[in-house]
């Protein structure tokens, strides 16, 4: 079931920005955190779920609620 709530993750050489939305493209909450570019493979992408997770916690939902990730990078 699409729950209506998704994440965009912006990747840049020095921050990561991340934008909760719910199904009227409304933010619902954002964050960012600084780039750690020495991390590299499944780590680096682990540490953005974690990030997106919290956020999602933060605002009282389960990450279950996730219905889809856009992700931007260089």
């Amino acid at each position: 079931m699409d729950s209506g709530i998704y994440a965009a993750v912006d990747i840049g050489g020095t921050k990561i920005a991340y934008g909760i939305f719910d199904r009227e493209r409304k933010l619902i909450a954002k964050g960012k955190k600084p780039a750690d570019l020495t991390v590299a493979g499944p780590e680096f992408f682990s540490g953005i779920t974690e990030n997106i997770r919290d956020l999602l916690l933060e605002e009282g939902r389960e990450a279950s609620v996730l219905s889809g990730i856009g992700i931007g990078m260089p």
